[in-house]
Order: structure tokens, then sequence, then C-alpha cells
């Protein structure tokens, strides 16, 4: 996709405002990915700043620039500029976690002088939208900044949001969109904007190196099922010897073969597991004994009604639903749950559209 854009535009200069991965591990291959893409400059956000120096450490490494004077002395660059055709861009960052009247002045600074060098100024925000109207609309930044690109808040745009001559520009969430700023300059050397973008759908082709470091990455991650361990809580199949009809009814849903999906897509990895897999979030483990023992169970939304703390229980190795198995009028379950525990996998990073009132009535069985 990038490469078809930079055909078609020209002189183009590629950036992300951050929050690049939870880890240090996925962070990595996508910086990796951002070298390969040849990204002219990122900024730090709230996963990427819990990584600390090893952050700056592995973007140094790769030649990804990280901007924000906030983070100068952790090793990012208080700004950068570039030529982009005939016209100077200043690109510069505001840093999650970074917002305090210090920092809030040093990036004044900058940008001043970033407003006397560059035709156009650029900053990346993880400051949020709230906090990013305030700080445009502060007397002594109006007609610093031209340009906003902030993080997931800006998700919520359709059209730019001007604050004191400033635009803050829609973005996207998990990168499932390429929105492109389209600048022209008139004969003041004012600047002009289009906003567009691209869906990054499943017909467009990856680049194949991006796929091979995303495939690698996933083959050292995997998760190999143990197939001689105990469960550590009753499946499916043995709650369907009396609940058939409510067994019957998971079997052909697609809670059933969450595991089996991972398996398709080559990604028995730990941060997906944890929600493809009811074993694997209560254990730490996965244990792939059987199609009816692997997935999200019955247990994951019916809960024990005796006393106790059955997720603590859980961790600890004592068998959840296994006392219900031996004596059901003794141990009771819940009939039902409740739609706030959807949202536990059914996020906003994983299920942007994700409506739990309209899935809940879906999948009523019992």
């Amino acid at each position: 996709m990038l490469g078809q854009l930079r055909a078609a535009y020209g002189a183009s200069l590629v950036v992300d405002s951050g929050n690049l991965a939870r880890d240090l591990p996925r962070t990595k291959v996508v910086l990796d990915a951002l070298a390969r893409m040849k990204y002219d400059a990122v900024s730090v956000g709230p996963w990427d700043a819990r990584l600390g120096d090893e952050l700056y450490r592995a973007a140094r490494d790769r030649g990804v620039p990280v901007v924000g004077p906030q983070v100068q002395d952790k090793g990012a660059l208080p700004y950068l500029t570039k030529r982009c055709g005939d016209f100077r861009v200043g690109i510069t960052g505001a840093t999650y976690g970074f917002a305090g009247p210090e920092h809030v002045a040093a990036l004044v600074e900058v940008l001043k002088s970033l407003r006397e060098q560059c035709d156009l100024v650029i900053l990346l925000s993880q400051w949020g939208t709230y906090r990013d109207k305030q700080f445009l609309a502060r007397p002594e930044v109006s007609g610093l900044v031209d340009v906003v690109i902030g993080g997931a808040g800006a998700s919520n745009l359709r059209e730019p949001l001007m604050v004191n001559g400033a635009r803050i520009v829609p973005t996207s969430l998990q990168g499932r969109r390429v929105h492109i700023l389209e600048v022209t300059f008139d004969e003041q050397r004012h600047p002009q904007f289009r906003v567009g973008s691209r869906d990054l759908s499943s017909d467009v082709k990856p680049d194949a190196a991006v796929e091979q470091l995303v495939q690698a990455y996933y083959r050292r991650r995997r998760v190999e099922g143990r197939k001689d361990g105990e469960l550590g809580l009753a499946p499916a199949n043995i709650c369907g010897r009396c609940h058939r009809s409510a067994y019957e009814w998971w079997r052909k849903d697609a809670h059933a073969r969450a595991v089996e999906t991972l398996r398709q897509r080559n990604r028995l990895v730990p941060e997906c597991l944890k929600c493809h897999s009811e074993v694997f979030r209560r254990t730490g483990e996965f244990v792939q004994t059987s199609p009816d023992g692997s997935g999200v169970q019955c247990v994951t939304c019916h809960r024990e009604l005796h006393g106790g703390d059955t997720e603590a229980r859980a961790g600890a190795g004592v068998t959840v639903g296994a006392a219900h198995v031996r004596d059901p009028q003794k141990h009771k379950m819940s009939r039902g749950s409740s739609p706030k525990l959807c949202l536990r996998c059914h996020d906003q990073e994983h299920c942007p559209s994700f409506d739990a009132s309209t899935f809940w009535e879906r999948l009523r069985h019992w």
C-alpha cells in the first residue's frame, strides 16, 4: 500500500503517533516493519512508554526516528525536519505521560523553532484529543502547528477538527486504515489540505518482507499444547451430558472454534490465547485435549455460585465446574451471565465496533 501511495504522490512522508505494541517482543517486530517501510518519524504512546529505555534503544538500533522534546534525554529527537519536494516539513511529538508545565514549555519552544524553519509543522501527539485541544487553544501556540496526528481518541473523528488554526486529523486503531493528508501550497506558501484514507482490507497484498517478519514472530511465540495434562476445568462436552441443547448451540457458535481459528492463522501465542482459550486464561498453559476442551468454554461465562473466589482458585489449579459435575445440587452454576464479561476480550483494541447489547441477544441460549 505505501509503495503504491509513494508512487502516486511522489514526495511524501510516513509517520505514526505511536502506541506501537503492548510488549517489547511485538514492539521490536513493529519497529522492524516500520524500518522496512521507511517511516520518517514516530512518537510515544502509553504502551511504548511502559517499555522505558528499551523502546528508544530498539528504535535507535533499527533506524526509526522517535520524536519528542519531553524525552530527549532518553534518546528521542526533539524534532526533525524533512525536505518534501520544494518545501520543508517539521515534525515533533507530544509524548504520553509528559504533559506537565515544563514539558509544555519545552514543546512550545520546539514549535517556535520549527515555525521559523519550515513551511509545514506536524505534531505527533499521544496526549489525547481533549488535551490536544487545550494545548492548541493556548495563545502562545496560535499559528505554530498546522497538523496534529493523534492517537486512539482521534479515531472517532470523521473529518479534521479545527482548533486555533490547526487541524487534528482522523486516525484509526491498529493500523486498519492508511490516512492520507495531501498538502499543496498557494503562491504565498500557505498550505491547503485534503484528507483521505485507504482501507487495509484482506485484498491488499502484504509486503513479502514484512509478512515474513510477522510470521517469524508468531513461530517464535507459538505455544505448544500439552496433550497429556489434566485439563483444570470441566470442558463443554462434560456440561453437554446434562445441558444438551445448550451444548449443541455452543458447538455451532464461533466461540467453540476460538482456538482452531488461531491455529489456522498461526496465532497460537500468549496474547491471543488469553481470550481464545479458557484453559490458558486460567492456568497460563495451553492444554490440547480435544476440540471441546480448548476454546471459549461454558465456564468462561457461567460461574460457580458457591463461596470463594473462583478465579483465584482456578489460577491455583483447582478445577472449575468439576464440583458442579460431581454434585449439581450442592454446587450451583450461574444460569446466565453479564454483557460486561464480553468486554473483557471484545474491547476497544480488538473489537472497536463491538456492541455488547446487540451481540448479547444473539448469544442467548438459556
